[in-house]
């Protein structure tokens, strides 16, 4: 063309029924329209290209709806896919609740041992052995009375205490050869009418605990170890729940997408720029067909 016309049709329909003009419709071919709208494309600002709205055809109409077809048959892989990733997710949300709680349990159990653990493994002194005479009248004065305590520790405080109407004759301490042991012995003499006697040993309370403190270590260690193990748990599931909240996050977003293509395509109406692209998309459709 030697000048630029300001009217154009487009991709119009041949008159019903006129056999010759039907023939010449369809000896134009893809490459020819695409010359035409890639022409019109060029009289920028004469004609806008991207805001002029052209009337879609019945033919673009028809091979609009195979596109359509095609969306919603996607649309439909992706909500099956994104059920199916709810569903997976559901089951690892629960099982991170189900996993937590038990943490919480163990951590529970594993605090209260170690408070029993601080309890019993200290320096305090705790009574391990004890011996108590109150003299009665039916002693006869000037009796004696004789005393025998063993305790299974070595590292021990013996105390001795009376009224003041005794005398101790004897009081020993000795220590087993095995090295586990004491003994204390001694005898008393009554000087007066009543008397009180006792005598108390006392040993460091991880002492007298020593074979429960051990049973709690290994109790401790077991749970750590379980916890450890559930916490690593935790963690993998954590990681695949939030790929699958990302994957979630993904097939909404595509299904968004096609269903705003498919809005878009409903229109009666499309601007040049869509109709060139259109043209392309349909091109490309009726080549893979």
């Amino acid at each position: 063309l030697s000048f630029k016309p300001m009217v154009f049709t487009i991709d119009s329909l041949p008159p019903t029924g006129n056999r010759h003009c039907m023939q010449a419709y369809n000896q134009i071919t893809p490459e020819e329209r695409a010359s035409i709208l890639h022409y019109i494309s060029s009289l920028s600002p004469v004609i806008n290209f991207e805001t002029s709205k052209i009337p879609k055809t019945d033919y673009i109409k028809q091979k609009e709806q195979e596109i359509i077809r095609q969306y919603e048959g996607e649309i439909s892989g992706y909500i099956a896919g994104l059920q199916q990733t709810q569903e997976k997710r559901s089951v690892k949300l629960k099982k991170i609740e189900e996993t937590e709680k038990e943490i919480t349990n163990i951590r529970s159990r594993l605090k209260t041992l170690k408070e029993e653990m601080d309890d019993k493994n200290s320096s305090d002194l705790v009574v391990v052995g004890a011996w108590y005479f109150s003299k009665t009248s039916s002693l006869k004065w000037g009796s004696e009375k004789r005393f025998r305590i063993l305790v299974p520790f070595q590292n021990v405080t013996v105390t001795k205490w009376d009224n003041g109407n005794c005398t101790w004759q004897e009081f020993r301490e000795i220590k087993t050869n095995d090295g586990t042991s004491t003994v204390v012995t001694g005898n008393l003499v009554e000087q007066l009418d009543e008397f009180y006697a006792i005598v108390t040993i006392e040993a460091k309370k991880r002492d007298k605990y020593s074979i429960q403190i051990r049973e709690l270590q290994v109790k401790i260690e077991s749970l750590e170890k379980q916890a450890e193990k559930l916490n690593n748990h935790l963690d993998r599931i954590v990681a695949n729940t939030k790929k699958s909240e990302k994957e979630v996050q993904l097939l909404r977003s595509y299904i968004a997408q096609k269903r705003k293509l498919i809005e878009d395509i409903n229109s009666n109406w499309m601007t040049l720029e869509e109709a060139y692209q259109r043209h392309l998309e349909i091109y490309k459709l009726n080549a893979t067909l």
